[in-house]
């Protein structure tokens, strides 16, 4: 199955199906205005995408439009702004597309729902955490064989990249490491998604109140991976048992959140929640919580 989704988006990306846009580029002109969002491979209304679709919207700057591939996604939008979504597959999501001036993702250009690269776009890559593990050029080839099917297209999906954005220079530094572009541009702006929490901290009034942990590891299996192997919570010597007792002696609760390559996570203890993206997309909103 993987070997057959890299034929796909081999074709898509670089093959006869890109070909077709270049042609169909200079038949639809440009709009300047149109801005084409999108986020998570097109299944998910979130990250930092999200964020900055919404201040667009809200402030009636430009004409901000997400593309999606899912109709639960599509709806959702479609309810709040109406006129500011397209489902991929059909006529107004391809002239969307054509039409955009620039391009929003957050994870990679899989977030456009595999329309493929156009150089007629400007194209800003808003990523969607610190790097915490090694990525891209920073991970040795023939480590597994998943790893070395992602890195084939990394630099070549990476270098149509006109701006990367960073929420610091610590991270900045690690992105030109890991993406290894000669003279790439990197904005050290901040996360648009983080401006939602400016502000919200919540206070605990006394030693008695609920404490919330918020727990979100990048850490996944890869496809050469036993997906029913056991994940560790904090540490691989640390059980469940023992989290849920450290947890009900200090009145505290566990959210965590997997990453979206694992999924759901059942524990037996009340006191940890498992919340995956499928639940709820907005990480945000679980920093709020915590």
């Amino acid at each position: 199955m993987a070997r057959l989704m890299d034929k796909v988006i081999d074709f898509c990306f670089f093959g006869p199906w890109s070909l077709l846009f270049k042609v169909l580029d200079t038949i639809v002109p440009n709009h300047p205005s149109t801005v084409l969002f999108g986020s998570n491979h097109g299944s998910h209304y979130s990250d930092n995408s999200r964020a900055l679709f919404e201040y667009f919207v809200e402030r009636g700057e430009g004409c901000p439009i997400w593309v999606t591939r899912s109709n639960k996604v599509f709806r959702e939008i479609d309810s709040r702004f109406p006129g500011h979504v397209v489902r991929s597959f059909s006529l107004r999501g391809l002239i969307a597309y054509l039409r955009a001036s620039q391009i929003v993702v957050s994870h990679s250009y899989l977030d456009m729902c595999l329309f493929p690269y156009s150089r007629s776009k400007k194209v800003n890559y808003l990523w969607h955490g610190v790097p915490i593990r090694r990525i891209g050029n920073m991970i040795e080839r023939g480590e597994s064989r998943a790893t070395d099917r992602i890195l084939q297209h990394w630099s070549r999906w990476n270098r149509r990249v006109d701006c990367f954005f960073a929420s610091s220079d610590y991270e900045a530094e690690i992105m030109q490491t890991a993406f290894g572009i000669e003279g790439m541009r990197v904005e050290v702006l901040g996360y648009p998604r983080n401006d939602s929490i400016q502000g919200k901290g919540k206070e605990i009034a006394n030693e008695e109140a609920e404490k919330v942990i918020l727990y979100a590891p990048t850490y996944r299996l890869t496809e050469d991976g036993d997906r029913e192997e056991e994940i560790p919570l904090l540490h691989p010597s640390m059980g469940e048992d023992e989290l849920h007792d450290f947890l009900s002696s200090r009145n505290a609760r566990v959210i965590f959140r997997p990453h979206p390559s694992l999924g759901e996570i059942n524990f037996s203890s009340d006191r940890i929640e498992c919340i995956t993206v499928e639940k709820e997309p907005n990480l945000s909103s679980l920093f709020l919580k915590s």
